[in-house]
């Protein structure tokens, strides 16, 4: 394989490294699952809806994000370029204007059109969003996830991270990271590190994928947003999975797809 493994400690991993989207553009020390953190946040926080009959408030959703990012792990969206320069357009600017140069009305402009389904620059996100059905995933809540997440990163929040990503998809091959059965996954795991000339490649880390839903789940419960149990993680890691899957079949069906097992 075109890559090499680094083993590190998981702490370190999830409170340092951007669980990024699964996105053949990023490079260097990473580590990905469809819709990077905030899709899988939002995933489980749909769950969490569901299971307790009502919907979440506006004060909860921010906390989540908010906290979980400045205590458990970055929290990570993506979008490009193209899907930028549609937003601009629509609100008059030019297309080299900065994200942070925006003034905080045009913050709030940028925030109304950047939480429509069509101004989706991750496509996992986007497909969730325009087939609510398919995902399991409510559209009002993907919407308010979207706009709390952008309101923290305009506010310059730690760790709440808003990612735009110049060029085309040019992926050549799936790598899906299924299991380590030598090293407790809570204690140590494997990260992926590409050469710059090696981008070419989706990545899907589930060992560390089911370790972040256990982080986020475990602090979701302890402030009283919904009591997960062992057997809604492991739920959660399935409906994830099958969310995924659906995306790379719409995207990028024609792949190879290699499993590892360490």
């Amino acid at each position: 394989m075109p890559h090499s493994m680094v083993w590190l400690s998981t702490d370190e991993i999830i409170g340092k490294v951007p669980c990024t989207c699964v996105d053949g553009r990023t490079s260097g020390l990473r580590y990905s699952a469809a819709g990077g953190s905030l899709g899988l946040l939002m995933s489980i926080l749909n769950y969490a809806e569901k299971k307790r009959g009502r919907s979440l408030t506006d004060d909860e959703i921010h906390d989540a994000i908010h906290s979980l990012a400045i205590t458990t792990s970055p929290m990570y969206l993506h979008t490009d370029q193209h899907t930028i320069e549609l937003i601009y357009a629509r609100m008059g600017l030019e297309s080299d204007t900065r994200l942070r140069a925006l003034t905080e009305q045009q913050q709030r402009s940028f925030t109304e059109l950047a939480v429509r389904p069509d101004h989706q620059g991750c496509g996992h996100i986007k497909l969730m969003m325009q087939h609510p059905e398919k995902y399991n995933v409510s559209l009002r809540l993907a919407e308010r996830v979207l706009r709390q997440h952008l309101k923290l990163f305009f506010a310059r929040t730690e760790n709440v991270l808003f990612d735009v990503l110049a060029g085309h998809h040019a992926e050549e091959q799936v790598f899906i990271i299924e299991e380590q059965s030598n090293i407790d996954p809570r204690d140590e795991t494997v990260l992926v590190l590409e050469n710059k000339t090696d981008g070419q490649q989706f990545f899907c880390h589930r060992p560390l994928k089911r370790e972040l839903i256990r982080r986020y789940t475990e602090w979701l419960t302890e402030h009283q947003v919904y009591n997960f149990t062992d057997e809604d993680r492991t739920a959660l890691a399935l409906l994830h999975n099958q969310q995924a899957e659906t995306t790379l079949g719409i995207l990028a069906g024609d792949l190879s797809i290699e499993k590892i097992d360490l």
